[in-house]
């Protein structure tokens, strides 16, 4: 089957190539006589930008969209293509900047305006995406409670992801709440269409749509509002010290506290003026208008982002995001892993058991299965006195812990299995710290180790074509746990700055292996040509640590 892709693959790249040679020349078809109309070549610059797309190989792409650009500047189509190449390629600071210069050219599109405020808050610029989609809500009202009337949850989850990776964990936990209460709202509505399908008689339907209410929350939307929230609450729990920077520890990467906590006040200090510009532009609308603002602002308690983020129960809170998905057997694994450390939290060993199980049932192959599962055999080896009816239940559902003899082994043993496999050995290095914290270098080499599956393949390995950009997402990954030291512990600088500077060659687009002060600058540049909205003074203080926030 990989054979006959890549036949394919040659074949189709070969036929274009010849097309674009033949067409640059003389305006024809290999062996043809008619003269194509200017646009052909155009579409075929576009087509072969998305083909190289597609294969990951960005230089070419990145090629193609240039000379479709040279040839067409007002296409908004191929500015649209050069942003998801940069995307594609880790790059979401220049893909949002292209991306912009596409909603420039056609400002009246909903879809390319959309499309351009989930760039920019997959950027860091989260004004500028609240902005963006401010463009196109009924005049008069405020661009944050018309977004929640009109239930923008792929925006509220973006918006949610964005504060997130900023440290903005009270107005991350805002979003993720008001995605939850436009759940909880559809569910309660249910009501008002029991009367009118009785009298109607559509009894099917009406079926349908109680079957569909009965798993509601097993919606995307949902679980990725739930993951979200899930992320923050534990970092909340794990590190409440943090609140007063800000700034998620995981990212900190090396920046100063002082630093972290000067990037908070900016922040915080740029979206109170964006506020209070949005208060101003309702002020100025007639008094009918502004009533009926008031009274819409009242049908539902705003959420409070400060009482949300200063919480004295975070593991409490988040089951309200955690149950659902337990209880209706979800079929993403993610929602497992991220409930087993909820209930290892708590010391629920059999919530714990059954989160493992689940998942396993659903990617047995799974490297975060691999903590989760020793994690959960360590806790009953530190455990084994006071809980002998887990013991017994353990015993029953999970067989294989008897064979578990020691559990380095065993972790040794799984890496021998999962040698070439990024994902797999970062596992077994989380493992390895978690088990003997002071095997803490052989463990970040065994994560940076670079095996087959990152040096060794070349441009023209077909395995490699298929598989990159997965390698871009798992590298970053790679980094953004080393720098986090509840897994890690404090990292030597040294082997992070190698073990990007490694990852830059192979993937030189890629901005989350770029130096800080290039990162900074690129997003300063951009921001500032950015809308008139923005404050410029405000730029570099607020670019100072967002090569920090970057990471996943």
């Amino acid at each position: 089957m990989c054979i006959l892709f890549l036949f394919q693959v040659f074949i189709m790249e070969n036929l274009l190539m010849a097309y674009v040679d033949s067409l640059e020349k003389c305006s024809r078809f290999p062996e043809e006589t008619e003269i194509e109309a200017p646009c052909t070549l155009l579409w075929l610059y576009y087509y072969l930008a998305l083909h190289f797309d597609y294969l990951n190989k960005v230089d070419n792409a990145l090629m193609y969209v240039n000379k479709g650009i040279e040839h067409t500047p007002t296409l908004v189509e191929l500015y649209m293509v050069k942003a998801r190449i940069y995307k594609h390629a880790g790059n979401m600071v220049e893909a949002a900047h292209w991306i912009e210069e596409a909603q420039s050219l056609d400002t009246a599109d909903r879809y390319i305006n959309s499309k351009c405020a989930k760039y920019m808050l997959q950027a860091g610029r989260i004004e500028d995406g609240i902005f963006m989609c401010s463009k196109f809500i009924r005049e008069g009202l405020s661009s944050v409670e018309s977004f929640s009337e009109m239930q923008y949850m792929w925006f509220e989850i973006e918006c949610a992801r964005a504060y997130r990776k900023a440290g903005q964990y009270g107005e991350s936990l805002k979003k993720c709440h008001e995605v939850e209460r436009h759940f909880s709202d559809i569910i309660d509505d249910q009501y008002d269409f029991h009367n009118y399908c009785i009298r109607r008689v559509t009894i099917c339907s009406y079926i349908q749509l109680l079957r569909l209410e009965d798993r509601l929350r097993e919606h995307q939307f949902f679980f990725r509002a739930a993951k979200c929230a899930l992320k923050v609450y534990l970092s909340i729990y794990d590190s409440p010290s943090d609140l007063g920077t800000g700034i998620d520890n995981a990212a900190q990467n090396g920046t100063s506290s002082r630093e972290l906590r000067k990037l908070h006040r900016k922040q915080k200090k740029q979206a109170a003026k964006a506020e209070q510009q949005r208060l101003n532009k309702m002020k100025s609308n007639t008094k009918s208008k502004q009533d009926g603002i008031v009274d819409e602002c009242k049908r539902q308690p705003q959420i409070s982002a400060e009482k949300l983020a200063s919480t004295s129960q975070p593991l409490e809170d988040a089951l309200v995001f955690l149950r659902p998905l337990i209880q209706l057997n979800c079929t993403y694994p993610q929602a497992y892993f991220l409930g087993f450390e909820v209930y290892y939290r708590k010391n629920k060993p059999l919530l714990m058991l059954l989160c493992i199980k689940r998942a396993e049932r659903i990617d047995s192959d799974n490297a975060q299965l691999h903590v989760c599962k020793m994690k959960y055999l360590k806790y009953l080896q530190d455990n084994q006195s006071s809980i002998d009816v887990v013991h017994e239940v353990t015993g029953e559902v999970f067989p294989e812990r008897d064979a578990i003899l020691d559990l380095f082994d065993y972790n040794a043993q799984y890496l021998q299995a999962y040698h070439n496999s990024i994902r797999h050995r970062l596992a077994v290095a989380e493992v390895m710290y978690f088990l003997n914290r002071e095997k803490q270098a052989e463990a970040v080499e065994v994560a940076i180790k670079r095996g087959r599956t990152v040096s060794n393949f070349e441009l023209t390995d077909h395995v490699y074509i298929v598989v990159v950009c997965l390698f871009v997402q798992v590298c970053r990954k790679v980094l953004h746990r080393l720098s986090n030291r509840a897994l890690f512990g404090v990292v030597d600088p040294t082997i992070i700055e190698n073990y990007k500077v490694a990852c830059r060659k192979r993937f030189p687009h890629a901005a989350a292996f770029f130096d800080q002060s290039l990162s900074s600058t690129l997003l300063a540049n951009h921001v500032s040509s950015s809308s008139d909205h923005d404050n410029a003074s405000d730029v570099n203080d607020v670019t100072e640590g967002l090569y920090d926030l970057s990471l996943p």
